[in-house]
């Protein structure tokens, strides 16, 4: 007598149990990349914020109309430290609270004062 060919039961459970798994993890690596993109979403606004803030007061500091830079010690005379600085709050996964984050940003420029 010949065996029937095919599979058993045993095999297709198997494979069904394999392919069940790399579905799930297939599915769990979306979802995290999908918070992962709402994340970096939240976070993009401040940041251009920030950014075009300190844009904004390089322009003046070159212009020579910006007040309260910080002189950097220790270099040449004329360095100047031009700072922009954002808050805004965040929702955490896994608090109930928001959570407030800001950004810094820095830079430095060579201010020519007259006199000099």
């Amino acid at each position: 007598m010949r065996r029937a060919s095919g599979f058993s039961l045993a095999e297709v459970l198997l494979a069904t149990l394999f392919l069940c798994i790399a579905l799930f993890g297939y599915l769990a690596l979306h979802q995290r990349l999908i918070y992962s993109n709402w994340k970096i979403e939240q976070r993009q606004a401040p940041r251009e914020e920030a950014r075009s803030a300190l844009v904004q007061r390089l322009a003046q500091a070159r212009r020579g109309e910006a007040t309260g830079l910080e002189p950097v010690q220790g270099v040449a005379h004329g360095l100047w430290r031009v700072r922009a600085f954002t808050t805004w709050t965040e929702t955490v996964k896994g608090r109930s609270e928001p959570v407030e984050k800001s950004v810094h940003m820095d830079t430095f420029v060579g201010v020519r004062r007259p006199g000099w």
